[in-house]
């Protein structure tokens, strides 16, 4: 998600009148051994030295909390307002997916709702080269239902395949939600 991010800061950048500013969040924290989801506003520079296995394991990520904190702070801003979510894994909590899923769509609605708009980028692995098509197929129809939940329609949101094709990724999907 990291290399991701700093692909898409370095292609928005150069935009005109355009302020970015990156947030980083885990749903664990791993010192004090409990579910969190500090929101951290991070620059360009510092995207090279977040260490995810640092981290540690994240086994409940709390999207919505991020994305609700990101809105309310954003709203003073003035301007045309974009949060770009930017996920490497989907959110959950100790309940079930599902709960997750729809307490994200809740804080995508919020965000809407004080001006902001929300597209979503979700990471996701290259399958394993022993997976069988079906299997491919079925896990790529579960994560476009679980986008649409969470983002509304599809020129809301994306997925990202293939890590070494996110230059060519985010110009040919990303910049043109953007612009949208």
């Amino acid at each position: 998600a990291c290399k991701y991010a700093k692909t898409l800061y370095k292609a928005l950048e150069s935009l005109p009148n355009v302020a970015l500013k990156a947030w980083v969040f885990s749903g664990f924290h791993p010192k004090q051994k409990r579910m969190i989801t500090p929101v951290v506003e991070v620059d360009y520079s510092r995207l090279n030295n977040i260490d995810a296995d640092e981290l540690g394991p994240a086994p409940f990520t709390h999207t919505w909390n991020a994305i609700a904190h990101i809105a309310y702070k954003m709203r003073g801003s003035s301007g045309k307002k974009l949060m770009i979510v930017l996920s490497d894994g989907m959110p959950y909590d100790s309940r079930d997916i599902i709960d997750g899923l729809k307490a994200t769509r809740v804080a995508v609605d919020y965000s809407f709702l004080t001006g902001t708009k929300v597209y979503g980028i979700q990471i996701s692995d290259t399958p394993p080269k022993y997976a069988r098509e079906g299997w491919i197929a079925s896990h790529n129809r579960a994560i476009e239902k679980h986008m649409t939940v969470m983002f509304g329609p599809r020129k809301n949101w994306t997925v990202v395949n293939n890590m070494k094709d996110s230059k060519h990724h985010v110009i040919t999907e990303v910049v043109k939600g953007v612009y949208r």
